[in-house]
């Protein structure tokens, strides 16, 4: 799952706060904007967040701090600056001030993690088609080392923003056209990887890439991770994104910027800031009696960063355990029975498999060598069933017997893996890593009754097959 922390509102200018404790406690609840009786709880933990992306104005509140959250997630951080004063964003700082906050993140986080955003661009009597081409190279020159891209949509002409910014000239398509032309050739100039963000249009003749700010391509390569192929819509026309869980409320910004589309209007912020509470886990208000609290979806897209090293190890961490385990466990069963070797089997599984369940929550390395425990207890379902077999039935037709029973093993085994890939997918690592302890303690249960079954069966048959008693 996609954590947006930025897409109704700039929770990392204003609810700082808020934000750490969130993530410092694991979980946080947005209300759904349609239904604001309904509210969804998300998990905030490695294991269930694949990556948190960023989206704010001014990220000089948050980083002192920043570290809380990179040390423990894949990040990707959107930093908006444009061209325009206070007479558009008064919340907003001055393009100085706000590329040396750009830089500062940077060097922080790293420049393949951070985006400059200019957008929207619009036009008015004050901001120019000449204006953007002066003021956007003045920024590229200096940010171009410093950045991984630059993306920038045409604004949308909402109904309100016709109420809200009157003074807005409409954009044509040539209009559009000329800012593609300056905007990708000064890109170009400066070696900035240049693309549009919901903007439907094919402006890739001036050097300009399609829509998609958000896609999986883009935060794998970002945080050296993979994630798996999924087949998507997009956020709304004209994008390519994936889809993400926004964590924020829309009014509730406090930037005031006259074309924004999250605000009714600046008065209804402030209005509504009046209600935050950086201790709540909502980002306005507190649970009310009536609302209805649910666990919200959170699809995994991530593969296990450097799963090829890691599925190489492991499986050398098996091959030897194995060897070992069956070496071990033929002596274990002659000096304390089979019973207790196999209460051994089950310690060692738990242990092994628990270790491989913190591993997926956390994403600790270390922790998944505790295979090793894992790997030690396989003398159960390679040795076990040629000893359980003679001590069960006998060995009169024991060949046939023990050929029927490998047989299911092998087919059991065939399955398991394909099943195992398919349930990981749904469920994540840590959930089927839960569910095998339970499949082992089944088939620990399974094995005490087979014993306890062939204890019954030789006090009730002392010289052999019962046909032959019958006989």
């Amino acid at each position: 799952m996609i954590i947006n922390t930025g897409g109704r509102t700039d929770t990392v200018q204003y609810y700082t706060e808020w934000l750490l404790n969130r993530f410092a406690e694991g979980y946080v609840l947005s209300r759904n904007p349609l239904f604001p009786n309904k509210i969804n709880r998300y998990e905030l933990t490695p294991d269930t967040v694949d990556c948190v992306v960023f989206c704010s104005k001014n990220y000089k509140p948050i980083l002192p701090r920043l570290h809380e959250i990179t040390d423990c997630f894949n990040t990707y951080f959107h930093y908006t600056i444009t061209a325009y004063g206070k007479d558009l964003e008064p919340g907003v700082p001055s393009i100085d001030e706000s590329m040396d906050t750009l830089i500062a993140l940077s060097k922080l986080v790293g420049p393949q993690r951070v985006a400059w955003r200019y957008d929207p661009v619009l036009l008015t009597k004050e901001y120019t088609i000449q204006r953007h081409q002066e003021t956007f190279e003045r920024m590229a020159k200096v940010l171009a080392p410093h950045i991984d891209r630059c993306i920038f949509s045409f604004v949308e002409l909402y109904k309100k923003l016709e109420v809200n910014m009157p003074e807005l000239v409409p954009l044509s398509m040539e209009d559009m056209n000329e800012l593609a032309k300056r905007l990708g050739a000064i890109a170009a100039k400066y070696g900035i990887r240049i693309q549009t963000c919901g903007t439907n249009g094919d402006f890739t003749h001036y050097g300009i890439h399609s829509s998609g700010c958000m896609t999986l391509d883009i935060l794998g390569e970002a945080n050296g991770i993979v994630f798996k192929d999924r087949k998507h819509k997009g956020t709304r026309q004209g994008c390519h994104c994936i889809e993400s869980r926004d964590i924020g409320a829309y009014d509730t910004c406090l930037n005031g910027c006259k074309y924004c589309y999250a605000n009714k209007t600046p008065r209804k912020a402030f209005e509504n800031f009046k209600l935050h509470d950086p201790a709540s886990p909502l980002l306005l208000g507190q649970v009310r009696p009536d609302d209805t609290v649910i666990q919200g979806v959170q699809k995994p897209f991530k593969r296990i960063k450097n799963s090829g090293i890691l599925a190489g190890n492991l499986l050398s961490i098996y091959s030897i355990g194995s060897l070992i385990g069956i070496l071990v466990a033929g002596v274990l069963m002659d000096k304390i029975g089979i019973k207790k070797t196999v209460i051994l089997s089950l310690i060692l599984q738990a242990i092994g498999l628990g270790c491989l369940v913190a591993f997926g929550m956390t994403g600790n390395k270390l922790l998944s060598y505790g295979y090793l425990f894992f790997a030690l207890a396989m003398f159960l379902p390679k040795l076990l069933p040629a000893i359980l077999l003679s001590t069960v039935f006998g060995v009169k037709d024991y060949g046939n017997i023990y050929a029927t029973a490998n047989l299911f093993f092998l087919v059991g085994a065939a399955l398991g893996s394909v099943l195992t890939s398919i349930l990981q997918g749904i469920v994540g690592y840590a959930m089927s890593w839960l569910i095998y302890i339970v499949i082992a303690v089944l088939m620990f249960l399974c094995v005490a009754a087979a014993l306890k079954g062939g204890k019954k069966l030789q006090e009730q048959y002392p010289d052999g097959d019962p046909e032959d008693a019958v006989a």
